[in-house]
């Protein structure tokens, strides 16, 4: 699905919570530059083994996305937030932080995943969004402005498209 809706043949690919970089394999051999951002050691431990095995390039972030570049404008052409934000909605300040994230990702395309409703249930979380008004989250938080919802996971999770007006 994702494929098949970037509108960018080129240029730099963010995914963030890339767990073992099977996006940056794929977008690699398509031509992009990527970056792989990934704050689980051991996740990061195998996705470096990975890449050298598959004789990849992609750069790895280490650690908090949060805290990459602190306070510098992000810029990439396309991002993938395939889900991962969700976590950031667990307390007030990571919150503020995805927030703050938002504020200096300098994006053309943002392809978002949502969780299903089912995880937050029974969960005490700072903010519970359903998908669309995550999707409404971003848009307000972030220089994207138009959102296109593109389908659903086999396990029922939605994905959307969302950019700036060209």
């Amino acid at each position: 699905m994702i494929k098949e809706n970037i509108s960018i043949s080129q240029g730099k690919i963010l995914d963030i919570g890339a767990n073992l970089g099977y996006f940056c394999h794929r977008f690699e051999n398509e031509g992009y530059d990527c970056y792989a951002a990934e704050k689980s050691l051991i996740h990061a431990y195998f996705l470096k083994k990975l890449r050298l095995a598959e004789n990849k390039k992609f750069k790895i972030i280490l650690g908090s996305i949060f805290k990459y570049k602190k306070n510098q404008e992000l810029q990439f052409d396309i991002v993938f937030a395939l889900n991962i934000f969700h976590h950031f909605l667990k307390t007030k300040n990571l919150y503020l932080d995805l927030i703050k994230l938002f504020k200096r990702l300098n994006v053309k395309e943002l392809f978002f995943g949502s969780h299903t409703l089912n995880y937050f249930r029974n969960k005490p979380f700072y903010r519970n969004y359903n998908p669309e008004q995550f999707v409404n989250f971003i848009i307000k938080n972030s220089s994207l402005n138009r959102a296109k919802f593109i389908g659903k996971s086999r396990d029922g999770r939605s994905l959307y498209k969302i950019k700036s007006y060209d």
